[in-house]
Parts: C-alpha cells; structure tokens; sequence
C-alpha cells in the first residue's frame, strides 16, 4: 500500500481514522440511550447468529456514515 500508493480503496474507513476515539465511544452511548428511555433499536431476531453478523455490519456502516457528518461539520472529540 505505502509502495504502490494504492490507498483508494481504504477511503471507506478514513472518517473512523479521522476521529477514532469518537467513533469508539459513540456506539456505547447509543446503547446505555436507548437502555435509559426503554428505546430497543433491532428486534431480538438480529441479535445473534447470521442475522446478528448481518446488523453489526450494517450497524458499523451507519456509524462511519455519520461520522463522516460530523467530520464534515467539525464535530470531534479530543482529550
């Protein structure tokens, strides 16, 4: 990758690599969210097995999706 500079196709992952502390926290604080207000965001059914590989992917493209908003806008989190 650093020879040949063929770095287009990790494109994907660079708002994660931007902000990787935010987007390591992020998901636990929609979890203890939706625990408070008794909010259930996925049916039991894709909680394990197949169904349940098949949500954390879709749920971890959801969160590079928003983290590329929050890039966009300046949106980030420091220590």
């Amino acid at each position: 990758m650093e020879i040949k500079k063929q770095t287009k196709w990790s494109n994907f992952f660079m708002p994660a690599a931007a902000n990787p502390l935010l987007i390591y926290i992020l998901p636990g604080v929609i979890y203890y969210f939706t625990l408070a207000f008794d909010f259930h965001i996925i049916l039991e059914y894709f909680t394990e097995g197949l169904p349940g590989i098949i949500w954390s992917l879709v749920f971890s493209t959801i969160m590079l999706g928003v983290m590329k908003i929050w890039n966009k806008y300046k949106i980030q989190l420091h220590l």
